[in-house]
């Protein structure tokens, strides 16, 4: 191939090679990410890498039921997951199918807020996570001990119980204070109770110091000691528990303040309201400064009474004197922090679940409009993750149109004996071919049979098979029957399938041999004519 006096062919040939190896060096342009079994919806999104985040950096997600185009950290899920909302919220990792870790925090019917743990290290690259809804009869893998560095929500202990031994200790407390676990507002939360006036009933994590972190403890009283002593402490510490870095107090008239190394400062919060659980997070995100939210509202920053290279633990507990003093915490996490932390990228398309591709097998190969057969028979095999007993026989149809026929029986085995298990079903011969030109897109002498369905869960397989039409008599198909096909059927009149004469075009009756009962075909249709 010339163009002018320049030969373009070696040039073509270059570029198509180089075409080829950068397809094949870069398996994302080969593939896609696979699917997770049995979830019919999902959304791609990027986390953006920051400096010194890590693996295992935890991300915050508002979820939507409704609809919404996703953006930031808010992501709608279009009412698809209506019935389960929000238990069958799933997140994966780039591949698509490995689970990552996750919680939800909060949520209503509406709208759910949930923590993922990205497993990706977010200090140099940006991360691809999946966000999967909308399966039905889902329970709910949310895990906050999984997702977090630590976390309580106290569901696992009994009431009246102490907190697990494995998370905390309890310390100072005098012959009427009680630490223990209790039903509040629904579910369930640390009591820490002071009642003999001493110096202190404490509530304490176990150590995990390791860099700097978010620790977030939801607060809710329901009385307060009248005087001026009665208070309410939230502690961090290092090494220490009595020489705390980090100290919220709520006082007698529940002000929330903070230290800032040398006086209790106030939070601007205005005094907590009782019986109602409040969110109060710390963030340490450096050796000498820490962020306050209160309810999400940045209230304080900057405050340390001494240097931190790390948390370890930290405690709540009421401190000297006073009236009956009672608090509840019904959640408590620690979660990895750095500043500034990774920020929410790209969302993709929804994308919805791919069609499962189902190896089909029609039988017979070749359709014989006027035959007296009864049924035409599919095998459905489907690939090694799902299974054929799943498949809802009634959600079957033939190119769209045609469902299994009632009276006809279905069975599971392996027809074709390659290890497989198929579902055998039948579709009614008359229908079928009585509607093949006006429903069925017939090309020359064959036709494409496509079989689709559901499985129980709502995955979707779909696969096709070629057959040949034959209009019986129509030996040398040309469209009409006429004298020319009893010449044809003629020369191999009496010829059986293992003789050099047979051809299976003249068999108009799939039984081996040319006889009269081909001939007797021909002579039943002499005359007819096959549609364009």
């Amino acid at each position: 191939m010339k163009f002018g006096k320049v030969d373009v062919l070696p040039l073509l040939i270059a570029i198509l090679s180089c075409t080829f190896l950068l397809s094949t060096n870069n398996p994302r342009a080969m593939t896609s990410p696979s699917w997770l079994s049995d979830w019919n919806y999902r959304q791609s999104h990027v986390i953006e890498n920051t400096t010194g985040a890590g693996t295992d950096y935890q991300v915050y997600f508002n979820v939507y039921r409704g609809e919404g185009t996703s953006g930031g950290n808010s992501v709608y899920l279009n009412n698809h997951n209506a019935s389960a909302f929000p238990n069958d919220l799933v997140f994966t990792d780039d591949d698509g199918v490995t689970p990552l870790d996750y919680w939800i925090e909060n949520w209503d019917s509406n709208w759910a807020g949930v923590w993922v743990e990205v497993s990706d290290d977010l200090s140099g690259d940006d991360a691809t996570i999946y966000a999967y809804y909308g399966k039905s009869d889902t329970t709910t893998t949310s895990n906050e001990d999984a997702t977090f560095v630590f976390a309580d929500d106290f569901e696992d202990e009994s009431i009246g119980d102490p907190p697990s031994a494995d998370k905390w200790t309890v310390e100072g407390a005098g012959g009427g204070d009680i630490v223990d676990i209790q039903s509040r507002g629904g579910e369930q939360a640390l009591r820490t109770e002071e009642n003999d006036n001493v110096h202190y009933t404490l509530a304490l994590t176990k150590n995990f110091m390791v860099g700097f972190y978010s620790v977030t403890t939801y607060l809710d009283m329901d009385t307060i000691g009248s005087f001026y002593a009665s208070q309410f402490y939230h502690s961090i510490y290092e090494g220490d528990i009595m020489h705390p870095r980090v100290t919220l107090r709520v006082n007698h008239i529940r002000a929330l303040q903070y230290y800032d190394g040398s006086q209790y400062r106030s939070c601007g919060t205005g005094p907590l309201s009782l019986d109602t659980p409040h969110k109060i997070e710390v963030q340490i995100i450096g050796s000498t400064s820490v962020r306050l939210f209160v309810n999400d509202v940045e209230r304080a920053m900057g405050f340390r009474s001494a240097p931190l290279s790390g948390c370890s633990s930290f405690g709540s507990w009421w401190a000297y004197y006073g009236e009956d003093k009672r608090s509840y915490v019904p959640k408590v996490y620690v979660r990895k922090i750095v500043d500034p932390e990774p920020i929410h990228g790209d969302w993709g398309s929804e994308e919805g679940m791919p069609d499962v591709e189902a190896t089909i097998d029609v039988n017979p190969d070749t359709l014989n409009l006027r035959s007296q057969g009864r049924w035409v028979t599919a095998y459905i095999e489907l690939p090694e993750e799902y299974s054929v007993i799943d498949i809802d026989v009634s959600s079957i149809r033939l190119n769209e149109t045609f469902s299994v026929d009632p009276d006809a029986s279905t069975q599971i085995g392996d027809y074709d004996s390659d290890g497989v298990s198929d579902l055998m079903v039948k579709f009614n011969r008359t229908e079928l071919t009585s509607n093949l030109y006006n429903v069925l897109e017939v090309k020359f002498d064959t036709v494409v049979l496509t079989v689709s369905g559901q499985l129980t869960d709502g995955t979707v397989f779909e696969g096709s098979d070629m057959v040949r039409i034959r209009f019986a008599g129509d030996v040398n198909e040309d469209r009409v029957v006429d004298v020319v096909d009893f010449s044809f059927a003629g020369r191999s009149y009496g010829a059986r399938i293992d003789e050099e004469a047979y051809e299976n075009k003249f068999d108009m009756t799939n039984d081996g041999v040319i006889d009269l009962r081909d001939l007797l075909l021909i002579s039943i249709n002499f005359g007819a004519t096959i549609p364009e």
